[in-house]
């Protein structure tokens, strides 16, 4: 796949996160391994609502398709009215004490 990971959690605003970001993804497969380093990021200096955060970097670097993981909600709610059309039927919410499995 030509899929891009673009990091849009907190872990974003720290240089030694994403090194433990990128350690996991080496040590998780060959094709996460074939993504790092990591290049793509969330503005790492705005901390706002996650989808308002994601929604802003897709209207600066369209994708063609995309796929957002996360553990906090980007559909529902009264925050996510904003962007819900562009973000339904591409989450998949992921349980935060899990994690990627």
């Amino acid at each position: 796949t030509d899929a891009s990971l673009v990091l849009s959690s907190s872990w974003r605003a720290s240089d030694a996160a994403i090194a433990t970001i990128e350690r996991r993804l080496r040590r998780h497969s060959a094709t996460l391994a074939s993504r790092v380093p990591l290049e793509l990021f969330t503005d790492r200096r705005r901390h706002s609502v996650r989808q308002w955060e994601i929604a802003e970097f897709l209207a600066t670097t369209p994708c063609a398709s995309w796929v957002a993981l996360d553990d906090e909600e980007l559909v529902e709610g009264a925050e996510q009215a904003r962007h819900r059309d562009l973000f339904r039927g591409r989450v998949s919410t992921i349980e935060s004490s899990l994690g990627l499995q």
